[in-house]
């Protein structure tokens, strides 16, 4: 069998990140749909712990996204505000269902508009949030509280910003070239999936207990902080920035042309192959099997 070498696997990563986002967010697969009106606005009160933002693609004039959405504090009602042309107004769906709250469109539409559709989500306490098709969310409050677990699923080209992600557990399953930002994350556990070139960054992250981070297709973490103890798988061209990021203990197995920068205490092991590189900073006991490719790298 012929050996690939770093360089493939790199392209191998990228072709798999660049499938992600074409399947997670095709707006040229859709039927292209106009829509008349002027700009409307609909309100939906209802109290919800899940939430669900999918299939709103439009295209205002050479620009195709997704909804914008804000998450909102003003001491009243927990609602949602729509805001949009009237005519994609009636086409996109609010559904409520036992604490959930879903807010969608036709699945094979792109909605051809003179506005962006705007979503303003006043004082919910969300444990669950799902956002796919290029849905920009900018948090303005925070999100979670430290008593309940928290899980975040991004698909197809969304974003988040968020001041603050707090929870027991904290679940982020980011994917199709997504990416969250987060100025501060509080967190007992922190388990991540990271892939199809998307991105996590957080300038001030505390995780009290265990960290398990998968990340694939060249995907990027980076964080700054402290943690305790650490498993994590990376391969298909990914990378991990936590110099900055003190952590105790770490397990990892990095493959497919991928990179860590770590800040170890007490411990690292596991395994280095197939043209990747850990370099780490501290002085903890190494424990580490590194192939004929691999690299490890005292800083």
């Amino acid at each position: 069998m012929r050996k690939i070498n770093g360089k493939w696997l790199f392209m191998i990563g990228i072709l798999a990140a660049l499938g992600f986002v074409i399947s997670g967010c095709s707006f040229g697969s859709r039927q292209d749909m106009e829509v008349s009106g002027s700009v409307g606005k609909k309100t939906v009160e209802w109290q919800a712990g899940e939430l669900t933002v999918e299939n709103i693609y439009v295209k205002t004039g050479a620009l195709s996204s997704g909804p914008q959405i804000e998450l909102l504090s003003d001491g009243g009602t927990a609602r949602a505000e729509i805001e949009a042309q009237d005519g994609l107004l009636n086409a996109i769906v609010v559904k409520t269902n036992n604490g959930s709250l879903r807010i969608y469109a036709a699945s094979d539409r792109t909605y051809i508009t003179t506005s962006p559709v705007t979503i303003r989500l006043y004082n919910y306490q969300f444990e669950k949030l799902r956002f796919s098709g290029a849905c920009q969310v900018t948090d303005r409050v925070g999100l979670g509280t430290p008593e309940k677990d928290l899980e975040i699923t991004m698909v197809g080209a969304c974003s988040l910003k968020s001041p603050l992600l707090q929870a027991g557990k904290l679940t982020a399953d980011i994917g199709g070239a997504s990416t969250l930002t987060a100025e501060q994350m509080r967190t007992d556990r922190f388990k991540l999936d990271l892939s199809g070139a998307s991105t996590l960054s957080c300038k001030d992250c505390e995780v009290t207990t265990k960290s398990d981070w998968s990340l694939s297709g060249a995907s990027t973490l980076t964080l700054a902080g402290k943690g305790n103890d650490l498993f994590a798988v990376l391969n298909g061209a990914s990378t991990v920035k936590s110099f900055d990021f003190e952590q105790q203990t770490c397990v990892i197995t990095v493959s497919g042309s991928s990179t860590m920068e770590l800040n170890v205490v007490q411990s690292l092991g596991g395994s280095i192959l197939r043209s990747s590189a850990v370099y780490y900073k501290g002085d903890p006991e190494t424990m580490t099997e590194v192939g004929s490719t691999g690299k490890l790298e005292k800083k």
